[in-house]
């Protein structure tokens, strides 16, 4: 802005000899200028300018410096000696401005200069007014605040008008508001204005035409001034325009007109603006152009050829969201005196580009980031040895960093990020740069370097290297020529730690250590560096826990941006500094409140403390926030009370989500003061209020959510002014609104009403706002993105992105009647239309057919008639499509969009027939033409005969049911005793009283496998015939098999080579292991070789008590359970034969190894859970170059690479590095260990490329788990050659497929293969059939969490050894494969998440060992019959069929012979954990215990899914939720007395609940929602002790809600859409008080009284059929007789008129 010096040269030219010494100024104005001197004090780190001093210090009292005029800075008229002229620009004044300030005494003043100075965030006060003959006046940079006075603009004489702000960000809060008056005010006398600056000045509103008329002005900034509107094109014809600065107003709307020949104009800046149109070709006439900044508008069409013309340019940026077309003209050539150049984003071939480069010798400033330049960085820059700053971003350059580019040793900045360059950092080259300040290398492929040369330098201040791999050496932290850093981005950098030289780093004003692996706390030292000067800093997504000391207060006096997200951060929620701008902390573990100081941060834009454990209310001071506050994110807390309901008028909220909390109470009405509000969402709370129509009147408000409330009531017409008029998201589900759909609401969205893009009004998904930064003079835009969860077919489904054209109305779930109205079809722009589970009438509208953007339509679980329009099948985006459980009938449209529903979209709608139904129609599926006929005789008698027909049913059934009771209670006692059942004798479990066994040792006989499970049955152990209960085993067990102790054992002999004591004898319940250090117990196992003490899963614990006297002789030792914890026993090191070292232990050691372990050689070892730093270990691991076969080293905290003293290991077998935290790839000399058996590095943080084909070098390979390092990759046909390979595990890895998928010998013989969210999509999309073959050996397959499509491999032969199969989360289609019968040791099966279409599985029955089934969200669908006695899933404990689309009644019948389900003893279950064991012999101690392979399954409770990662044996399921099941629950349920969760929501079952559930002792989630039952809840449930979750809602049930123990843990959710149950928690209240009747508790034996009362209902029941029967003959013969009397009494006569059909034929209507 040079010619902003104009000012400064009326001072030198009107005032050059206004100084006269011999005579003196006034003395009014000499005492004014003093007094206003005193008003201030000095202190010149407030002022900018380098140049800045206090010229105030010469003006003095002193006889020799008593006149003014000669003081600094003060010029005088020449004539009258009165002060004109005071410059006190960069003064280093500070201080308030006072209204009353003498200065204003200086009625003579024509120019006034006080910029750059400090006064405090003063207003201007009206006052300067009295300086009515101003000609310039500059107030530019010196903190004034609020208004500008409307006095102003009463100087007509002003010339130069200086108000702006370019350096706001040190003076924090000062800000200057031009609203009242307003720009077109202040401007409107001032006709002699020349220069205008406005520079960040809040205006906030359009610019005035009345700028046109100011005919004088040469220079207009209006920078940053939050103006929009439409830009008067005439401002660009002002005959003396010489710059116009709009830019940083991006809602300034515009076009370029046409331009006159050698028009004024040398500077124009759009940039940051919506200035839109082509480029009109008279811009070539503005032949005096020099700067033309048009970065970031909206500019489209080709660039003109006559931009060649402007050969005075000197700056030319036409780059950001400009879309300009086709090539650079080749007349561009022409502009050779450039010095700036920027062409971002610009498209097109960049010939004519790279040789106009080669002409622009003067070019100092070249931007060309995202213009696709490809290869190599251009060689032609190398010739510009003037550049200083070079901007090549994001261009897919490739190839290394060129030698050439360190010879511009001119460079200030060097930009290279986004791009595809690999190879090293030149250390040493970089240092040539030495002028370089600006240095950002970002998110290329593979760059790398040490970071010590970074340090070299010296003038560096802003460094970027995220994605960059560096080494850090340690060197020059604390030399005195390390630069002095004020930005520093270290984003994904493979930190662990905070580099240690930030300690030298007390300058840093941003710092960016976001995305990598720092533990542990925030150190203090980083804290002292830098609580004095970071602006902002980021330290997201990290391992953070919190500060190294605690704070309340966050210490960084000057923060105004946190990020501290995706941490763990634990503690309660920090409190901001009062400058806060940006606050993140969201995806934490912090608890607590949200303190009320938080309210102290008045300048917050944004807050996101979402995902914590937040408690508490939202304190009140929040909604006072609002005034800066535009996000405003607290989703998923544990926030309770009222949302806060003071919201001012000046709120500037834009973003609300308070979703997923427990708030109650009403909806603040203050909220309509929010006028700028966009995003609000409440949804999942417990908000009791009407529909908040209020908010209508908000005219951004676009994204409205309440779904899951308890919003009540008729929506009604909307208020003028209040029809929502921008909505296009609106989420009422799951409420209790009535009457009919809001017609005129519908009626007044226009938003929904479009059908292209361009035509909605809606916002996006993007909240932006400004943060001004230290050092930035334009803004810099933080965006934020908001997700909604939308509800398609009964699943919820989040989208990340709201995009702007997404519209969506969900009414569903609500009370909702009447019809729906034809005017819905207007909503053409709608997606997503929800209606579903209300009471809607009526017939379907055939407007529908005019919404064709509709993607997902559900209008199910209604009461809809009529047929489904034929014009439907016009809607060619329709996926989701749901009108089942209404009453509609006729065809089923067919073709396009109709042929992919399947039944279940049209399921339980008697009257519809066709394609998908098995319904046929029988016309062709023509719809009939409507019959118009007259009602004659025929009709009138066919219906007479069903109604006489109908009522002597009803009699006769009435006195079938009264004899049939009157001789049934008449001889009751003989039916009794005629038909009363039998009790079952008792079966002796004493199958043997003995049994001989020769094998040795005799604790061989003892397991878990299903033919061992009898304990009976094992060796040395006795039971006793009648109770089956083990009483005695000879010097083994003590009776009654309470301790296990082996202070004798002789029995065992002492010659045994290995004595093994695992979960063998965990099925005798009341087993305790202890007992083991009695005196002897060592010695007597001298001669034992092995001693393993493994108490995996048993109820008891080996306890160790030191000391042990362990002898020598022991070969093998094992601690698998040491349960003081401690340090490992120093002992150990006397045991010199030891070669097997087993310390894995459940519990973590404490300490170091003990230094005794050195003693040790041709060891095999293990080690887990130890607590302090492994460095001892790494010590020990190098002195032992012996250590053979066995390495085990887990959940020991290593955090680094794979430590390379393994290397030397060479004879290793097996190498277990699970559960730790290494980094960095795989290193080569891994594949060296020619002789691995088994290599574990599961779930660990590598990355990189697996080493293929080196892997292949390890032949003996038998185990590889890489599963868990989700930054590794690889090709899957690598592993293929690895022919001893049984056990392969990548869960999560990234892999691609370079060769067909065929079986070969190579993987043949695989056990275990997990696939599971490994990125298949680079398959052909199905899952290979050599999948099938494999069978024959694999135990465990996992494919979950994939993109497979296709079918389920059909062909599993005999020999199929599969225990566990998980495909689920694909997307697979077809039936099930008959030949998953064959695989006979199938123990889990989950198919969930995908699209199978088949009936129930019924064959899988025979399955022998199948426990557990998942087949929810599926297409399953049908009836499921009774079971064959073959096929009765004899072993299930868990199925789940969850939201499928079965029928008929519940399938009980399969799960009543299931003894496993029915017991309540835990220990008498026989099924199978979790864990598959995949046993590994290698021939050593160490991997005797099996490698297992654990199954998780989610779990429905209450509407949420839970994940068990661990399946225990005694988990009992059964989940039936979200089908379509009838009929009632029977009582027969109660026999499952083992069940844990029982889910029968979202179905239509219907009687009563069942007594019997009572006897249901381990049940700790009873879910029956969503159904019809009726009668009261039993009384007797109170009696189940372990239930957790119970919910009944939605039914008709009745009475008083049970009461005591965990009755009363339950809200009243469990209870709602009950209308006639009360008592609490529910607000109705019963008529008197309720006293709780006794629970009947059926007796668990069969009594005479039991059997008494079935056989009167079985005898009662006969009564009324035969009854029924008899009465329906009689009724029958009856009418037969008398037909013809009762059509002619009963009839309707036609002398009454015909009736027709068609009524509206002739019927006027309005």
């Amino acid at each position: 802005m040079g010619s902003r010096s104009y000012q400064y040269l009326l001072f030198s030219v009107l005032l050059v000899n206004s100084v006269l010494p011999s005579y003196s100024c006034h003395d009014h104005e000499r005492s004014a200028l003093l007094q206003f001197k005193h008003s201030f004090i000095i202190d010149c780190s407030t002022s900018f300018s380098l140049a800045a001093y206090p010229k105030v210090n010469s003006w003095g009292v002193h006889r020799h410096n008593a006149d003014c005029c000669s003081w600094d800075g003060v010029y005088c008229n020449e004539e009258t000696l009165h002060v004109i002229g005071l410059d006190l620009s960069s003064s280093c004044l500070y201080g308030s401005f006072p209204s009353n300030i003498t200065l204003f005494n200086l009625t003579h003043l024509r120019h006034l200069s006080l910029s750059d100075n400090h006064f405090n965030l003063s207003e201007i006060p009206s006052e300067i007014g009295q300086f009515s003959k101003l000609v310039s006046l500059n107030l530019s940079d010196s903190a004034f605040n609020g208004q500008i006075p409307l006095a102003i603009s009463n100087f007509s004489a002003l010339s130069t008008l200086d108000l702006s702000n370019q350096h706001e960000d040190t003076k924090a809060g000062s800000q200057l508001k031009l609203q009242d008056p307003s720009l077109e005010k202040l401007v409107r006398n001032l006709t002699r204005l020349k220069e205008l600056y406005l520079d960040q000045v809040d205006i906030s509103s359009f610019v005035p035409d009345i700028l046109t008329n100011l005919t004088l002005l040469e220079v207009v900034s209006l920078q940053v001034c939050n103006l929009n509107g439409q830009f008067p094109t005439n401002i660009f014809h002002l005959p003396h325009l010489e710059m116009l600065y709009v830019n940083s107003n991006p809602d300034l709307m515009g076009f370029l007109p046409e331009f006159p020949q050698n028009g004024p104009l040398k500077r124009l800046s759009l940039s940051i603006t919506s200035f839109h149109g082509e480029l009109p070709s008279s811009i070539g006439e503005l032949a005096n152009l020099e700067d033309l900044h048009l970065w970031e508008c909206l500019f489209s069409g080709p660039l003109p050829s006559s931009l060649g013309n402007l050969t005075k340019l000197t700056s030319l940026d036409l780059g950001g969201s400009n879309a300009f077309s086709g090539d650079l003209p080749s007349s561009l050539i022409n502009l050779t005196e450039l010095h700036s150049l920027a062409l971002s984003h610009l498209q097109g071939r960049h010939e004519t580009l790279i040789s106009w480069l080669s002409n622009l010798n003067k070019l100092t400033r070249l931007y060309l980031d995202f213009i696709n330049l490809g290869g190599e960085i251009p060689s032609v820059i190398s010739n510009l040895t003037g550049l200083t700053e070079l901007v090549l971003a994001d261009n897919g350059l490739t190839g290394g960093i060129p030698h050439w580019l360190m010879n511009l040793t001119q460079l200030n900045v060097l930009a290279l990020s986004g791009n595809q360059l690999e190879g090293p950092i030149f250390s040493s080259g970089i240092s040539q740069l030495e002028n370089l300040n600006q240095l950002s290398l970002n998110n290329n492929r593979d760059l790398h370097g040490d970071f010590d040369a970074f340090l070299k330098l010296k003038y560096l201040r802003d460094l970027s290297l995220v994605g960059v791999k560096l080494t850090f050496l340690g060197k020059n932290t604390a030399n005195e020529s390390v630069p002095k850093l004020n930005w520093l981005y270290l984003n994904s950098c493979n930190l662990r730690e905070f580099p240690q030289f930030l300690r030298s780093q007390d300058a840093l004003e941003e710092l960016d250590l976001g995305n990598n692996s720092i533990h542990g706390f925030i150190p203090r030292w980083f804290i002292n560096i830098t609580q004095e000067t970071l602006y902002s800093l980021s330290l997201s997504n990290n391992l953070l826990t919190g500060f190294e000391q605690p704070v309340m207060l966050l210490p960084w006096s000057h923060l105004e941006s946190l990020s501290l997200q995706g941490n763990r951060l634990q503690g309660s929620l920090p409190i901001p500094p009062r400058c806060m701008v940006v606050y993140q902390v969201s995806d934490n573990q912090l608890a607590g409140g949200i303190p009320p100081q938080i309210c102290q941060a008045g300048l917050m834009n944004y807050f996101d403390a979402s995902n914590n454990k937040l408690s508490g209310g939202i304190p009140d001071c929040m909604s006072q926030l609002s005034n800066a506050l535009i996000i405003l994110n607290l989703e998923r807390n544990n926030l309770n009370g009222s949302i806060p309901a003071a919201y001012p008028e000046s709120c500037n909220l834009r973003w609300i989500n308070l979703n997923g909390n427990q708030l109650e109470g009403s909806m603040p009405r203050s909220l309509a003061n929010c006028k700028n509000l966009e995003v609000l969402d409440v949804g999942h709370n417990h908000i009791n209020d009407t529909f908040p129509s209020w908010l209508g009147g908000l005219s951004k408000l676009s994204i409205l959510v309440l779904r899951h409330n308890n919003f009540h009531g008729i929506l009604g017409h909307p208020k003028v002014g209040h029809d929502f008029y921008s909505l296009h998201i609106i989420d009422l589900s799951n409420n209790f609104h009535t009457g009919d759909l809001p017609l005129a609401y519908l009626q007044s969205w226009d938003a929904m009403k479009h059908d292209n893009e361009s035509e909605s009004i809606a916002s996006g998904t993007t909240v932006g706002f400004y943060l001004r930064m230290p050092g930035l003079v334009d803004v810099e835009r933080t965006e934020y993105n908001y997700s909604i969860t939308i509800t398609n077919k009964g699943n919820d489904m989040q989208y990340a992105r709201v995009l702007t054209v997404f519209r969506v109305i969900d009414f569903s779930s609500n009370c909702f009647t009447g019809r729906i109205p034809n005017f819905v079809g207007e909503l053409r722009g709608l997606q997503v239309l929800n209606l579903s589970n209300n009471n809607l009438q009526g017939g379907m509208p055939l407007s529908l057919a005019n919404m064709t953007e509709l993607e997902s339509l559900d209008l199910s679980n209604n009461r809809l008639s009529g047929e489904i329009p034929q014009s439907l099948t016009q809607l060619t985006s329709l996926e989701v499509f749901n009108v089942s459980h209404n009453l509609l009938k006729g065809p089923i449209p067919q073709g396009r969009q109709f042929g992919t529903f399947d039944s279940s979209s049209f399921a339980r709608n008697l009257g519809l027939c066709g394609t998908p139904l098995s319904q046929k129609c029988g016309n062709a599926f023509e719809p009939p033409p409507v019959a118009i006929t007259n009602d004659g005789p025929e009709e009138d008698s066919m219906l007479i005969d069903w109604i006489i027909r109908s009522l002597g049913c009803i009699s006769g059934f009435a006195v079938g049911c009264a004899l049939g009771k009157y001789f049934t209670d008449r001889n009751h006692e003989w039916f009794v005793e005629t038909f009363q059942r039998r009790k079952r004798g008792s079966r002796s479990r004493g199958r043997r009283t003995t049994r001989p066994r020769t094998a040795y040792p005799v604790v061989n006989s003892w397991g878990s496998e299903p033919h061992r499970r009898d304990y009976c049955l094992w060796d040395v152990v006795y039971c006793d015939e009648e109770t089956g209960h083990a009483s005695m085993a000879p010097s083994l067990l003590t009776a009654p098999c309470s301790t296990l102790t082996i202070s004798n054992t002789l029995a065992l002999n002492k010659r045994c080579r290995e004595f093994v004591m695992s979960n063998v004898v965990e099925q005798i319940a009341s087993v305790k292991y202890n007992n083991l250090t009695s005196k002897g117990f060592m010695t007597e196992f001298y001669n034992c070789e092995n001693l393993l003490l493994v108490p995996a899963g048993s109820p008891g614990k080996i306890k160790l008590v030191r000391p042990l006297g362990l002898p020598q002789q022991l070969v093998n030792c094992s601690y698998c359970d040491h349960d003081n914890g401690g340090p490992p026993l120093s002992s150990l090191g006397n045991l010199t034969k030891l070669n097997s070292l087993d310390l894995r232990s459940k519990t973590a050691f404490s300490g170091d190894l003990p230094s005794s372990l050195a003693n040790l050689s041709q060891l095999q070892f293990g080690l887990s859970n130890l607590n302090n730093s492994p460095e001892r270990l790494i010590s020990f691991l190098s002195n032992q170059d012996k250590l053979t076969a066995v390495l085990s080293l887990n959940f020991i905290n290593l955090d680094a690479e794979i430590p390379s003293v393994i290397a030397n290991i060479t004879s290793l077998t097996f190498l277990d590095l699970e559960q730790n935290q290494l980094t960095g790839r795989i290193p080569h000399w891994l594949v060296n260990l020619t002789q691995l058996n088994v290599l574990s590095l599961l779930n660990n943080q590598l990355k990189g490329p697996i080493l293929l084909p080196g892997i292949s070098q390890l032949p003996n390979l038998y185990t590889l788990l890489l599963g868990g390092n989700h930054n590794l990759n690889g090709n899957f046909d690598g592993f293929l050659k690895l022919k001893s390979l049984r056990d392969l595990h990548l869960s999560g890895v990234t892999l691609t497929f370079g060769g067909e998928n065929a079986t070969n010998e190579s993987v043949s013989n695989l056990i275990a293969l997990d696939l599971s969210s490994c990125n298949l999509r680079h398959l052909t999309g199905q899952i290979p059939r050599c999948i099938s073959e494999l069978s024959r050996s694999l135990v465990v397959l996992n494919l979950e969490g994939n993109k497979f499509h296709g079918t389920i491999p059909l062909t599993y032969p005999k020999s199929c050894k599969l225990k566990m199969i998980n495909i689920s989360g694909n997307q697979l289609e077809g039936i099930m494969p008959r030949s998953l019968a064959n695989c006979l040791d199938l123990e889990v099966l989950d198919i969930r998440r995908n699209r199978v279409n088949d009936t129930f599985p019924s064959w899988l029955g025979g399955l022998p060992k199948l426990h557990t089934l998942v087949l929810r969200h599926n297409h399953f669908h049908g009836k499921i019959g009774r079971p064959n006695a073959r096929l009765g899933f004899h072993s299930l404990c868990i199925v789940d069929l969850s939201n499928n689309f079965h029928t008929g009644d519940l399938p009980f019948a399969y799960l009543l012979n299931r003894d496993d389900i029915k017991p309540v003893n835990k220990n008498n279950s026989n099924e199978s954990g979790s864990a598959f064991p995949l046993f590994v012999h290698m021939g050593m101690t160490i991997t005797a215990k099996p490698l297992e392979y654990d199954y998780s399954i989610t779990i429905a409770n209450k509407g949420n899914d839970m994940q068990y990662t661990k399946i225990l044996t005694v988990f009992r399921v059964i989940d039936f939720s979200g089908n379509n099941f009838t009929g009632t629950i029977p009582s027969c349920i109660g026999e499952l007395r083992g069940l844990q969760a029982l889910n029968l929501s979202n179905n239509d079952l219907q009687g009563k609940i069942p007594p019997s559930l009572v006897h249901m002792t381990d049940l700790e989630s009873l879910d029956l929602s969503n159904n019809k039952l009726s009668g009261e809840i039993p009384q007797g449930l109170t009696q189940l002790t372990f239930l957790e979750v119970f919910n009944a809602s939605y039914n008709f049930l009745m009475g008083p809600i049970p009461q005591g123990r965990q009755f009363g843990a339950f809200d009243n959710s469990s209870f709602l859409g009950n209308s006639r149950l009360c008592g609490p928690p529910l607000s109705k209240r019963r008529g008197k008080t309720f006293e709780p009747s006794p629970p009947n508790v059926v007796a668990e034996s069969n009594t005479d009284g039991g059997d008494s009362m079935l056989i009167d209902w079985i005898i009662r029941c006969l009564g009324c059929v035969s009854g029924f029967a008899v009465g329906c003959a009689f009724g029958k013969y009856l009418t037969d007789r008398n037909h013809e009397w009762l059509v002619e009494t009963i009839g309707t006569r036609k002398a009454r008129g015909a009736r027709t059909r068609g009524r509206r034929a002739t019927r006027p209507r309005s």
